[in-house]
């Protein structure tokens, strides 16, 4: 596979493994970057940017990351927790009452908690209508409930813990009585 890009010295094997882990993906193509004590070490790109693998993918081709923004989010929930305004170990209806399946919050940031797509398709401007997703989120019933949690959760991409980055969502995720959750995790973890 060609992979474009640098790489710094001592870090080569990272572009073969890199251009392994492209040729070897049944999708189209992929970048990746590291930074490692204050310097990039790698900025790779290689593959193709569609499915007809027509045109290469190049330095600057955008992609939908998926998954990206979920460390953020818990990291936020992970303060709140430190500071004693979340339970971890909590059902999910605690913050947010109307989300079905009985997880709990540890299990949603572990996404384990079985909420990894919606059945019933949702119209584009959902992606961009907080209020929309959620009621969406909350009619869905978890794909997976207990001891399935880890096996299938490894092999898909939850959604729901996207249901707590975004600030415009009504009510308090640190109260109990929410219909659903907002992102005061963002201004209470700044505090």
């Amino acid at each position: 596979m060609d992979v474009q890009g640098t790489v710094a010295a001592g870090f080569e094997p990272v572009r073969e493994v890199f251009a392994d882990a492209v040729a070897a993906s049944p999708g189209t193509g992929a970048a990746f970057a590291a930074w490692h004590d204050g310097a990039w070490v790698a900025d790779l790109w290689g593959g193709y940017a569609d499915a007809a693998r027509t045109r290469p993918w190049r330095e600057d081709t955008l992609v939908m990351p998926y998954s990206v923004t979920k460390p953020f989010a818990a990291v936020c929930v992970l303060v709140l927790a430190d500071r004693g305004l979340v339970d971890l170990d909590a059902p999910m209806t605690t913050y947010w009452p109307a989300l079905p399946g009985g997880a709990t919050v540890r299990q949603v940031l572990a996404h384990t908690c079985g909420h990894v797509l919606l059945d019933a398709p949702q119209p584009e401007e959902a992606f961009y209508d907080w209020d929309l997703m959620c009621a969406a989120l909350e009619q869905q019933q978890p794909t997976w409930h207990g001891s399935c949690a880890r096996r299938c959760a490894d092999r898909t991409t939850s959604t729901s813990t996207s249901a707590w980055r975004r600030p415009t969502c009504r009510g308090s995720l640190t109260s109990p009585a929410t219909t659903r959750p907002s992102t005061a995790v963002a201004s209470s973890a700044r505090g």
